[in-house]
């Protein structure tokens, strides 16, 4: 056997022989073939789509989906489908971790296990594809210690009115679970995650119609839970005290929620939104950071109805653009630390907007907190601050009743009974119709604790309307207000009404301001100080009336010269040319600034 290359590229090759040994060595080899024997038949398969697919190494398509009807699902509403269900879900689980397709129909079932990782049940959409759980405590779909599960395009309902327990899904130890398109109907709980990671929760609805209901979402001991778009309806359904439609619990952290809400309806001592640290040995949940949320308890002003979002414990708490609208209470903080509030809608609740028992490092700023103590009128605050807060900033924001509710309700913009609290740049007003005005014919702000618990700085930083009885009230034994200038001047205080008082600086009225051209009327015991032509002057307690500019020379008297401490009348003051210094008539006697007579 000779082999020849002759012609490459258009180039011929020389001649090329094999050794002898080799040509042997092929002729044996090759020889058989020259005249095969073919017995038997020979079949040759028609190529498919499946079938060219294997032969290059890609796995068969149909292998991935599993369809319930091809396992015996009926899907008529009728018929039990749990095991057909469950064959479907076992094989999906075994084979390539593909999807569990469920077509249009209504399936009945008593529920069904995720058995292993990577299984995904898929249907049409709600209202198309349903699971019906018939059963009254079973707990619908459960996966425990399992990855990487999917639930998409599902109606998950219960057909008994009196369930008492089970969960539509319960997840324990789930690591990255995925529930989009779902449609959640009945209760009493639609989900349960316990010690789960990386859970993505999307475009959920969901309406509550069991009653007494428990706990609609719960989760205890989850990492990084993402909720965007979840939203239902109540049905004017009871959850109990101690339950919430979405509680958060012990050792969860990370949570990020975006579109989330209720509709009217909630009653029976639960709430909305719950953070809490149940668990013994555990932390409160932590790095919380919720936008465009939206939680409406009850109807607006609803005395029977709940709190809508109570915060008992958290570290790192965000919250942007929350509207939170009819309930008890708005939002109520018993703990936790480092908690901002911006853009925060709250309004129309029987009692106050926030409630802060406890806390600290608690932020609201750009926020309308209005129409609060619609049950009872001038009983709640729009803000109530108790003595186991720390600090409290609130700034940049409308405090008031004149939005939505009805007239001279709130009964103190802020009532602040903690040792720090900030308050700049807030307007208050209280929507007058009557004698009473202020804010609940008080003070838009009134502090009990007896320190200089609020403080206001800058220009403009604070507006209030319309206070027909005062805009400051002090319920402790010292000062309330500080008011810091920021070049250390003189404070301006403005009154555009005309002669009504402006400041009353003693608890008892013994000094009081007035921007006036009219010499306010004497009162026993009082001094009243008042300007008139840009002169500032005081009314004694007798009636006198007092010139006390430098430029004024009957402010200016030599020792000889003065009149009687009884004439001037108590509390008026002069300046001694002879002993340079200023003095005082307690109204016996002219007394310096140690009170010694002189």
């Amino acid at each position: 056997m000779a082999v020849e290359f002759v012609t490459v590229n258009g180039t011929t090759s020389p001649p090329f022989q094999l050794p002898a040994v080799v040509l042997t060595a092929l002729e044996t080899v090759l020889a058989p073939l020259a005249s095969p024997t073919l017995t038997g038949t020979v079949t040759v398969p028609t190529p498919t789509a499946a079938g060219a697919a294997a032969t290059k190494g890609y796995v068969d398509s149909s292998k991935l989906v599993y369809n319930v009807k091809d396992y015996g699902a009926v899907g008529d509403g009728t018929a039990d489908d749990t095991a057909a269900i469950q064959a479907a879900i076992n094989a999906a689980a075994a084979g390539y971790k593909g999807q569990v397709w469920v077509p249009p129909g209504t399936y009945l079932h008593t529920g069904v296990t995720i058995p292993s990782d990577g299984v995904s049940i898929v249907g049409v959409g709600p209202n198309v594809s349903i699971l019906r759980c018939n059963h009254a405590t079973n707990d619908m779909i459960t996966a425990t210690g399992v990855s990487f599960v999917q639930l998409r395009h599902l109606q998950l309902e219960s057909t008994s009115a009196s369930r008492t327990a089970g969960s539509h899904l319960k997840f324990t130890n789930v690591l990255q679970y995925l529930l989009d398109d779902i449609r959640f109907l009945g209760g009493p709980t639609f989900g349960t995650f316990n010690g789960c990671q990386i859970g993505y929760v999307s475009r959920i609805r969901w309406a509550a119609y069991v009653t007494p209901l428990l706990d609609l979402f719960y989760w205890v001991g989850c990492t990084s839970t993402y909720l965007d778009s979840v939203i239902g309806s109540l049905g004017n359904m009871v959850v109990p005290t101690g339950h919430a439609v979405y509680h958060f619990d012990s050792n969860c952290d990370t949570i990020r929620a975006t579109l989330v809400g209720t509709a009217q309806g909630l009653s029976g001592g639960g709430v909305s939104l719950w953070f809490s640290n149940t668990q013994a040995n555990s932390f409160a949940p932590r790095w919380v950071f919720l936008s465009d949320c939206y939680f409406e308890a009850g109807a607006p002003g609803d005395v029977n109805g709940t709190p809508s979002v109570v915060i008992d414990n958290t570290l790192a708490f965000r919250a942007t653009n929350l509207y939170v609208a009819s309930a008890i209470q708005g939002i109520v903080i018993n703990g936790g630390s480092d908690m901002r509030f911006v853009n925060a809608m709250v309004l129309n609740h029987s009692q106050e907007g926030f409630r802060i028992n406890g806390g600290d490092l608690i932020s609201i700023t750009q926020s309308t907190i209005s129409d609060t103590s619609q049950a009872t009128t001038n009983t709640y605050s729009g803000i109530y601050i108790g003595a186991a807060a720390g600090r409290v900033a609130i700034s940049d924001s409308y405090i008031g009743d004149k939005l939505i509710g009805a007239a001279n309700k709130m009964k103190y913009g802020i009532e602040n009974n903690a040792p720090v609290v900030t308050q700049r740049g807030n307007t208050f007003e209280h929507q007058a119709t009557g004698a009473i005005g202020g804010i609940g014919g008080t003070a838009a702000f009134r502090d009990n604790a007896g320190n200089s618990a609020l403080e206001f700085t800058g220009a403009g930083s604070v507006q209030i309307n319309k206070p027909t009885v005062w805009a400051f009230a002090n319920g402790g034994n010292s000062d309330a207000f500080w008011m810091l200038g920021s070049t250390g001047g003189a404070y301006r205080f403005f009154n555009v009404g005309g002669s009504a008082e402006l400041a009353r600086i003693s608890q008892d009225g013994a000094l009081s301001l007035f921007s006036t051209a009219a010499t306010p009327a004497a009162i026993a015991g009082q001094a009243r100080f008042f300007s008139s032509g840009g002169i500032p002057k005081v009314v004694t307690g007798a009636g006198a009336v007092i010139d006390l500019s430098v430029a004024s020379a009957a402010a200016k008297f030599a020792t000889a010269a003065r009149p009687s401490a009884a004439t001037a009348g108590a509390g008026a003051s002069i300046y001694d040319t002879t002993l340079s210094k200023p003095v005082w008539s307690d109204g016996t006697a002219w007394r310096d600034a140690t009170g010694a007579a002189v």
